[in-house]
């Protein structure tokens, strides 16, 4: 009887997941994605089974966690039905897409320009701490610029988590930059990073467009947390709480993990996820004027304001500069970006050190 209720449970998913007569789809801009985790009693037994069909893949095998595509959002939504009233079934949502918090478009620099630099006293901080090749900082994002990875000894080799490879590119630039400011090493252009030992393992999550799926974070997160760094950076935001993503970064947290994350930049007073939840450290962005004097820095007299696309909130942590932040978005381009995505790598770099 056992060795026919494994059959059934097999047949079943494979009835229900399997794209119908038998034809395998490839991704599309059509498709439904869902993420589903068996019960245990139930994935027990699907452990014993290699689910290589492009309709079905492991996001965490230990945790009974797949992805499954749905053809069409007709049938997407009807499997979501089904499954959310089925007692086989632990947790089932939509693999939620959400996107990197650029908020203006970088734009080429000629000359470097990185007046906040004066405001954060980064000069006299790296009198007092350097910090140490032994900490790494988990940057999940875009990726990283393959030239930016070849010659930049502080990058470690990195992690694809859309295809489960440790092959990186970057053709957005996003995770090139957010990099750059914590971790450069480029004397070039009198360019300056905010660390000088820490090391970087570039995690890609991101598509070159920018967009993530839930999916592809739940599986960076689980490389970065196994990889034991000490700092994780998420430079991205949605609007859904998911459970699975939760337990996972309290899981990071409780490993001594510092977890940093963007507030997003809709300018509104809702935090996006992930910086809303418990683990994390939420960052919002500040206006560093161009000129101002140390004095009135010193005394906190300077006028500072919150950037207008910075979301806001009772969650929100600390505020970092995240105006007009000089970055690489290449190994060879300067360039000039907004976004509570740049100012959380302020706050990972003072983690590292």
């Amino acid at each position: 009887m056992r060795r026919l209720s494994i059959v059934f449970l097999v047949t079943v998913f494979f009835v229900w997941f399997s794209p119908h007569h038998n034809v395998i789809y490839a991704e599309s801009s059509s498709y439904y994605p869902l993420i589903v985790q068996l019960e245990s009693h139930v994935a027990n037994y699907w452990d014993n089974f290699d689910l290589t069909d492009q309709s079905v893949s492991v996001i965490h095998k230990d945790k009974h966690i797949y992805r499954l595509i749905a053809p069409n959002e007709t049938i997407g939504k009807q499997w979501l039905n089904t499954l959310k009233n089925d007692s086989k079934i632990k947790y089932v949502s939509i693999d939620e897409q959400i996107s990197v918090n650029t908020k203006i478009q970088a734009t080429e620099l000629q000359s470097i320009q990185q007046h906040y630099l004066d405001f954060i006293q980064l000069d006299a901080a790296q009198t007092i701490e350097q910090g140490s090749s032994n900490v790494v900082v988990a940057v999940l994002d875009t990726g990283v610029h393959p030239l930016m990875q070849e010659y930049n000894p502080r990058l470690l080799t990195g992690y694809n988590a859309i295809d489960d490879s440790h092959i990186l590119d970057d053709p957005n630039g996003h995770g090139t930059m957010v990099t750059s400011i914590i971790a450069a090493n480029l004397t070039r252009d009198g360019f300056k990073s905010l660390t000088d030992e820490v090391k970087i393992l570039p995690i890609q999550v991101a598509e070159d467009d920018g967009f993530i799926y839930k999916s592809s974070i739940l599986k960076g997160l689980q490389y970065a947390i196994d990889q034991q760094v000490q700092v994780i950076n998420m430079s991205y935001s949605g609007t859904s709480f998911n459970p699975l993503e939760d337990e996972l970064l309290t899981e990071a947290r409780e490993a001594g993990i510092t977890l940093v994350a963007a507030s997003g930049n809709d300018g509104t007073n809702t935090i996006g996820y992930p910086a809303q939840y418990d683990a994390t450290i939420a960052v919002g962005s500040i206006d560093i004027p161009q000129v101002f004097s140390m004095e009135h820095l010193l005394n906190n007299q300077l006028p500072l304001a919150r950037s207008y696309f910075s979301n806001y909130g009772e969650e929100l942590t600390v505020t970092a500069p995240g105006s007009n932040i000089a970055a690489y978005a290449t190994y060879e381009q300067l360039a000039l970006a907004s976004g509570t995505s740049f100012a959380a790598p302020f706050v990972s770099s003072l983690a590292a050190l």
